[in-house]
């Protein structure tokens, strides 16, 4: 039996040996195998109770790849529901009110359904399905950075433009709709300029609610209110479930 000498080391770190090596932090496969079996298994912070505590108290999440949750490219739209419904049921009411705006009037409905409770749409200006997938494509992803910061400029326009437009990327007189003015002072423009920024997983959820049959995934689902704006109540390229 031999025995190892230590070897006197006076630079040496004793704690560097409980640490993990350093390729983890940029391996792109052992993110990914970190987040299957690490973070989606456990729980995770959304909110403490106690802001909650009266019945009609509310709390925004942010979809994966949004804000500041993290990025995750659902494979289907019933896992991400899945994902907000386990999110939400250790808060929520017995029934809760699940409300989406925009897009997510479309997801609002699948989670609702999980959790046994009602959804609302709130925004939902949404095209034809058969649109969808034309609409998806021509809203890009803002969050991606490109040089000299072309992805900001980008961002700033849109977050104008679908104040005054619908849709967004299609601006002519034609398309004009009403705005409030107070949606167009600095401080909310930046507000809406720094979600396009952080909608990192926008163009993942897009596609794959445009790949969607609207009309049976609705069906599938509890009854739910659906909210447009007045002025899109006269547009026939509005869809209206």
């Amino acid at each position: 039996m031999s025995a190892l000498a230590a070897v006197a080391q006076p630079d040496h770190d004793p704690q560097a040996d409980w640490g993990l090596p350093g390729w983890v932090y940029h391996d792109a496969e052992f993110l990914a195998a970190e987040m299957a079996r690490v973070f989606r298994p456990s729980w995770q912070l959304v909110c403490h109770l106690c802001d909650l505590p009266d019945a009609g108290d509310w709390m925004a999440l942010d979809l994966p790849g949004h804000g500041l949750s993290d990025a995750w490219d659902a494979p289907s739209l019933g896992a991400l529901a899945d994902l907000l419904a386990e999110a939400i049921r250790p808060l929520a009411h017995p029934a809760p009110t699940v409300i989406g705006h925009g897009w997510s009037a479309l997801i609002a409905p699948m989670v609702a359904a999980r959790l046994g409770g009602r959804a609302e749409g709130e925004g939902a200006q949404l095209p034809h399905p058969a649109d969808a997938p034309a609409h998806a494509v021509a809203t890009p992803c803002f969050a991606t950075p490109r040089r000299a910061g072309e992805h900001l400029v980008a961002g700033w326009a849109h977050a104008r433009a679908r104040l005054f437009f619908w849709p967004a990327h299609a601006a002519s007189r034609a398309n004009a709709i009403p705005f409030d003015p107070a949606d167009v002072t600095p401080a909310a423009l930046r507000e809406a300029h720094l979600a396009l920024a952080q909608a990192r997983g926008a163009a993942h959820i897009r596609a794959l609610l445009a790949g969607a049959d609207w009309p049976a995934l609705l069906a599938e689902c509890p009854p739910a209110r659906w909210g447009v704006a007045d002025w899109a109540r006269a547009r026939v390229d509005i869809w209206k479930p």
